[in-house]
């Protein structure tokens, strides 16, 4: 058997007999290429995540799919996996997921991880820790963030503002959160 290996700024390495062996040539990754996960499925495809997108090495050829093709935004920090039915999993620590089929991509955004943080907010003016006050400042926040989140994805794809704003929003809930609570 052999083991595989990632390496975010050195490619992909294959280790099988006491050698490790590079194998960027070998799977025609160019310089530049960042990965950061592979994963196989069960016909033999190695699928590489990278700051390039999906890679998908077959019969000798390596093609990357990106936002051009639907799938979500790549980052240099991503992971793939194979799932229960063979549908190519595609995460990234920004952006989102993608679920590819082998026909197309279904995006889930981060407006998922968005969505959960208005309640988590509120949970301390559920809880009677925070006052009426620090209740209508978390709500006017949650909402602007949120807006911010689905202009960010759908009308530009500028996924660093969207990214960016969600630090000042939790900056700015822990902020009144504590004036709140030291007053």
């Amino acid at each position: 058997g052999s083991m595989w290996f990632a390496h975010s700024r050195g490619g992909v390495s294959k280790f099988s007999n006491n050698i490790f062996e590079n194998m960027n040539k070998k799977l025609h990754i160019k310089s530049g290429t960042y990965v950061s996960d592979i994963a196989f499925s069960e016909d033999g495809t190695i699928w590489i995540a990278s700051n390039k997108g999906l890679g998908k090495y077959k019969n000798d050829s390596l093609i990357f799919f990106d936002e051009y093709d639907g799938l979500i935004k790549p980052f240099e920090a991503a992971d793939v996996n194979i799932g229960n039915n063979g549908e190519i999993i595609y995460n990234t620590y920004g952006s989102g997921m993608s679920i590819y089929d082998g026909k197309k991509f279904t995006n889930y955004l981060i407006m998922i991880y968005s969505l959960s943080l208005l309640p988590f907010s509120l949970f301390f003016w559920f809880s009677g820790i925070a006052s009426n006050l620090y209740a209508v400042i978390a709500i006017i926040l949650g909402l602007s963030f949120l807006y911010v989140v689905y202009k960010s994805f759908t009308d530009s794809k500028k996924y660093k503002t969207a990214f960016l704003y969600s630090i000042l929003y939790m900056l700015l809930i822990h902020l009144s959160l504590i004036l709140n609570i030291s007053i």
